[in-house]
């Protein structure tokens, strides 16, 4: 998978009440619609995730796009659901059934990984079935 270019309706079980909590978005930047939000320490700005950013903090996926472009930072915010159960077919070094418990990154903010290096960490493998993981997540100041 590669960044998001486009919204993304994105599948989350039930049975987890979610938060949701607003971040103001830093400026020339477009968060995609069901895309991982983070913030980077410097600046405190929410934008796409990315593995380049200094320090990201996972915060959870955009509800609805926000796009602050070309905005002054804050100019915008967007909603982010901060923990629950995502659905995800690839996670990249996973192969099934045998990979529960095991802890999930994203790269970008579409593409899930086993990979922890330059990665940024989600939540864990929660269960696997119909060629679907389970991914349960809850944004960093969550934990």
């Amino acid at each position: 998978m590669t960044a998001l270019a486009i919204d993304t309706k994105r599948q989350f079980a039930s049975g987890i009440p979610p938060e949701f909590q607003d971040f103001l978005v830093k400026t020339n930047t477009t968060i995609f619609s069901g895309g991982a939000v983070v913030v980077e320490q410097a600046n405190g700005y929410a934008r796409p995730l990315a593995a380049s950013l200094t320090v990201p903090i996972f915060l959870g996926y955009a509800e609805e796009g926000a796009a602050n472009n070309p905005g002054a930072d804050g100019a915008k915010s967007v909603t982010c659901r901060q923990n629950g159960t995502v659905f995800t077919s690839a996670i990249a070094g996973a192969t099934g059934i045998v990979d529960i418990g095991k802890v999930v990154y994203m790269l970008d903010d579409d593409a899930f990984t086993l990979t922890s290096v330059n990665n940024v960490e989600v939540g864990n493998i929660e269960n696997y079935f119909g060629g679907q993981f389970l991914v349960r997540f809850q944004a960093t100041a969550l934990r």
